[in-house]
């Protein structure tokens, strides 16, 4: 079933009356014009329609003219005392409730709700199933709104692909979920009756096949289902209404084994058979909300990477990595000496993994592993870092390469490229603790800044040879 457009919440408006049991699309119930049916269940039809008193589309429930017996209509009346109480940003909103009277007298009840133009899970995957990141996606917003209606007293009790409805969240870009249709909803404790079977079949949990009151649990079997169809593309327990309510009390579901492992655990804690060894709502939310944070995390990994590979390029466009000592680049360094009257400055070049020292070193040109280097921290981090007392930090102090230099204080600043990357920096260390002040480590950037210009110049005279 689908339901709707987010907009704001209006005050009610006294109910039409419409008279004509037969309506179809393009008629009206009051102010509200029906467009297209979008959906139909058991008791109802779900039209698309326009409020023309505000100009924004919402979804009509109208229930069937059938369901007139007082049992009906009571429950029509629940349903919407029921939506109207309940405000969560994972449940489908209702707006407005009316009625209109067919010829035989009886009122037939209809809910204005959101319209969700994303339709709902169970038309989507007539066309394809979801990946993990989108099931861990939907799967939490719709996990929050079944703790939400638990937390206020109330089970859901069909839980089904097409009561799951979708909207892609600009913010973020993720697929969301909003639940609909509490028709049969109860409150928690009720009992619905001796042998009774709401819901969906392909759905309902082994405990109610097997007699049991709707619980909690019984909506996290639901929701395990859903989430695990949505997953693989195919109902779990298919079949007539016998056979799929048994085949239940005959096996767990499979879960495929080449899904993420906190999702893995989820679906299969939602779907033990027996409701004490499910898994609670919480659980499930802590689940999903770990399965979401690792793929932000190899997003942000994925991300570095190719931000990493860049700066190399760069580093490349420069052709000074694995050149002989740079007379040019020792001057500067020269100077630096001076300016921090210390006998150790380094310009290095910082490829992937490794290190080029072009000026500064004894021997004029050295390679350090990139894990060793002063200047690759700096590298790294994109922006200038000191240390006053190597024995205060923590790499300093198991650095190899510092101990065997003798540095005890340090300073290294980055060579900013023009379109920012990090190629190398310049640095200036120590044999002494030292306290460096604002005003050297500007200084410092100075340099580095002198040296990357130096790079650039000869950048743009290969250039201009090449344009020759």
């Amino acid at each position: 079933m689908t339901t709707g457009s987010s907009g704001e919440d209006f005050a009610a408006v006294p109910p039409g009356t419409v008279d004509d049991m037969s309506l179809a699309p393009q008629e009206s119930l009051g102010r509200y014009e029906l467009l297209t049916p979008v959906g139909k269940g058991g008791l109802a039809t779900v039209y698309l329609a326009r409020d023309t008193l505000l100009d924004r589309e919402v979804a009509i429930k109208l229930f069937d003219a059938s369901s007139t017996s007082r049992r009906a209509v009571r429950l029509q009346d629940d349903e919407a005392r029921r939506a109207a109480s309940l405000e969560h940003p994972a449940l489908a909103r209702l707006y407005d409730v009316g009625s209109r009277t067919g010829s035989s007298g009886e009122p037939q009840t209809f809910l204005v709700m959101e319209y969700v133009r994303g339709g709902d899970l169970g038309r989507m995957l007539e066309t394809r199933a979801l990946s993990a990141r989108e099931v861990a996606g939907i799967g939490l917003d719709t996990a929050s709104a079944l703790r939400f209606l638990h937390r206020h007293g109330l089970l859901h009790r069909d839980l089904k692909p097409q009561n799951v409805l979708l909207v892609n969240d600009s913010r973020d870009g993720r697929l969301r979920a909003k639940v609909t249709d509490l028709g049969i909803s109860s409150v928690i404790g009720a009992n619905p009756g001796a042998g009774t079977l709401d819901g969906t079949a392909a759905y309902v949990a082994p405990e109610q096949v097997e007699g049991g009151d709707p619980s909690e649990a019984a909506d996290v079997y639901a929701l395990g289902l859903v989430l695990l169809e949505a997953l693989t593309g195919h109902i779990e327990f298919p079949g007539r209404h016998t056979a799929t309510v048994v085949a239940r009390l005959d096996r767990n579901p499979v879960v495929p084994d080449d899904i993420p492992s906190p999702l893995a655990e989820a679906l299969n804690g939602m779907t033990r058979r027996d409701p004490q060894w499910r898994i609670t709502l919480p659980k499930v939310l802590e689940l999903l909300e770990r399965t979401l944070a690792d793929f932000a995390d190899d997003d942000r990994s994925a991300s570095t990477d190719s931000r990493e590979a860049e700066r190399v390029a760069a580093v490349r466009r420069y052709g000074v990595s694995n050149t002989e000592y740079d007379e040019a680049l020792a001057r500067i360094t020269s100077l630096a000496e001076k300016r921090f009257r210390t006998k150790i400055a380094l310009l290095s070049i910082v490829e992937q993994d490794r290190v080029w020292v072009k000026s500064g070193s004894s021997d004029g040109h050295a390679r350090v592993d990139r894990d060793q280097s002063v200047c690759a921290v700096a590298v790294a981090l994109g922006r200038t870092f000191s240390i006053d007392d190597v024995r205060s930090d923590e790499w300093a102090r198991s650095n190899e390469l510092l101990a065997q230099i003798g540095l005890q204080a340090l300073a290294s600043a980055p060579l900013i490229t023009s379109d920012g990357f990090a190629i190398g920096a310049m640095c200036v260390g120590s044999v002494t603790p030292r306290a460096w002040t604002d005003r050297e480590l500007a200084d410092l950037e100075d340099f580095a800044a002198i040296a990357m210009r130096e790079l650039e110049m000869r950048v743009a005279a290969r250039g201009a040879v090449f344009e020759v």
